[in-house]
């Protein structure tokens, strides 16, 4: 049974569930001084006259539940004297910080309020209001778009935050002001954070209530999404499993007012055939530099659709251009094809001016890359042939091809070679071998291996850094990777032949030294090839 708790004949009921979405009283509205100083600290002082009269605090009251203890606390506010609000930018209105005891708690989202000062809680429709929505902002880092509010109810911002036992956060609400304020320039408002909504018990002081701002004609900075470029195609062929192949190229451009940055960059996709969440993307300047990622996409609700936040500093000069890059890797489920295409939805991007102002990319449209027909491809393969070395069975001093062997795609379809298992064990142990790798490379007309294999390094190489081998033998998988360490894939083209070599330094042989080496599929155990190769002196020191 629950107990009855009676304060100044009050009953009270001592136990309150543990599930609960911390909701508050709405706070009485801000009253502005002539001097327009805020006077923030109003709102608490009614919030707790009005509960330690019932309760005696209200932490003693929560302290009696068992589980998980969310701590909320107000701190310093953004901006306590009034500050200026300019059109179109994200302006920071309300911090709260919280801590987590007993174990960690989940936070759901945040109840918030609307109010102009000289009023009470607003009940004026949205678009009476002079704000677009709310975003949730860690510093200047969003932590999720930007989302409607009813302010009459102060429905709840979803973006889900874990806080761990005992470390402590500090959450922003950044207010989105419309693009067009004439008739409400001069006026002043606070947003204040009325709860929490989470499963664990809640301790402290609510509200929390942010300072006054004045909506103001101070120009900030705007950035501009103007378009796309690959769009004059119906579509470009893709494979998957290949790293960094080019999704959509962006154009950006920062207005004259001041340099902008793109701190979150949100890439969605549409796709038919694999899965949606088996994709990663990644953002890079024009020049290739990675900016943000790899990240995998996380699946929508609707099918065949996802998207990815891709957090990164992408600088745009005061009135200039600036190009990004989205590029992708999709994984095993696309080996047998299908379709998909990139977008950009502005409304979901953040840009940061060089006076601290975040705010939403112009104009606010979805911008799309081309439809890429992704082909099917094979994954499994067997040896043509092991390749005769040109160098016979004589281990010379620097570079050696140890191995090689030959794999003929299927007539039909490219083939996609994500791995191959190299082995190499030598005699005596005092010698060594170092910067070994697989090489791949398309064969030509002449059965000569000088085209780099698509998905590889530029000369052809696996991985990007050789491996050093000290003992006396050594084996392991060579995984395909792109020029950033990605995993990716050797694409050989259907009915064309890839030539694969295992290739190393052997450092200052002695007179008996030999080497035995073998390229194999590490997935079937299949040995490829296995070939032997040995160094002898002749009396003079010659060959």
């Amino acid at each position: 049974m629950k107990k009855i708790l009676l304060i100044g004949g009050f009953a009270i009921l001592a136990l309150l569930p543990r599930h609960i979405h911390a909701q508050f009283l709405p706070p009485a509205p801000p009253q502005i001084p002539s001097s327009y100083q805020s006077e923030s600290g109003d709102f608490g002082d009614i919030f707790t006259s009005i509960f330690s009269n019932l309760l005696g605090s209200v932490n003693s009251l929560y302290l009696q539940q068992s589980g998980p203890i969310l701590e909320i606390w107000t701190g310093e506010q953004p901006q306590v004297v009034p500050a200026p609000a300019p059109e179109g930018v994200i302006v920071p209105s309300v911090s709260i910080t919280l801590r987590g005891e007993n174990g960690g708690s989940d936070v759901d989202g945040l109840y918030v309020q609307f109010r102009w000062a000289e009023g009470t809680i607003t009940t004026e429709s949205y678009e009476d209001l002079p704000i677009d929505g709310y975003v949730l902002l860690d510093g200047n880092t969003p932590l999720g778009p930007i989302q409607k509010v009813d302010h009459y109810t102060g429905k709840v911002i979803m973006n889900r935050i874990y806080i761990r036992n005992s470390d402590t956060k500090t959450i922003t609400v950044g207010a989105l002001m419309k693009a067009s304020l004439a008739e409400d320039m001069g006026k002043y408002f606070s947003v204040s954070i009325t709860g929490v909504a989470t499963t664990s018990t809640v301790t402290g002081t609510m509200p929390v209530v942010g300072g006054l701002k004045n909506i103001s004609d101070t120009k900030a900075g705007r950035l501009a999404i103007v378009g796309t470029v690959g769009n004059n195609r119906n579509y470009i062929e893709a494979y998957p499993l290949i790293s960094d192949q080019t999704g959509m190229e962006v154009h950006l451009i920062s207005m004259t007012e001041q340099p902008m940055a793109v701190p979150m960059f949100v890439v969605d996709a549409r796709c038919q055939g694999g899965n949606a969440n088996d994709v990663s993307v990644t953002l890079r300047t024009a020049d290739g530099e990675i900016l943000s990622g790899p990240q995998q996409m996380e699946a929508s609700m609707l099918y065949g659709q996802s998207s990815a936040k891709l957090k990164s500093r992408f600088d745009v000069g005061k009135g200039t251009f600036g190009d990004c890059i989205i590029t992708y890797r999709l994984g095993m489920s696309w080996v047998n094809g299908g379709t998909i295409s990139f977008s950009v939805d502005k409304s979901k991007c953040i840009a940061l001016g060089g006076d601290g102002f975040l705010s939403v990319p112009l104009p606010l449209a979805i911008i799309s890359g081309p439809t890429i027909l992704v082909l099917p491809v094979a994954t499994t393969f067997s040896i043509d042939q092991v390749v005769e070395m040109d160098t016979g069975d004589t281990i010379i001093e620097g570079q050696n091809d140890f191995a090689a062997i030959e794999i003929t795609a299927p007539a039909d379809k490219p083939l996609a070679i994500q791995s191959l298992g190299g082995w190499i064990g030598w005699t005596p142990s005092s010698d060594d071998v170092d910067d070994v790798n697989i090489y791949g490379f398309i064969l030509g007309t002449e059965s000569t291996p000088t085209v780099s294999i698509p998905g590889l390094q530029p000369d052809g190489a696996f991985l990007t850094e050789g491996l050093d081998m000290r003992g006396r033998r050594w084996g392991g998988t060579f995984w395909a990777e792109d020029t950033a360490n990605n995993q990716s894939a050797a694409i050989i083209p259907a009915g064309e032949k890839g030539y694969f070599t295992l290739r190393g330094n052997y450092n200052a042989p002695s007179e008996n030294s030999k080497v035995s080496a073998e390229i194999f599929d590490w997935n079937t155990e299949e040995t490829l090839t296995l070939q032997y190769k040995s160094r002898k002196l002749a009396p003079n020191g010659i060959f």
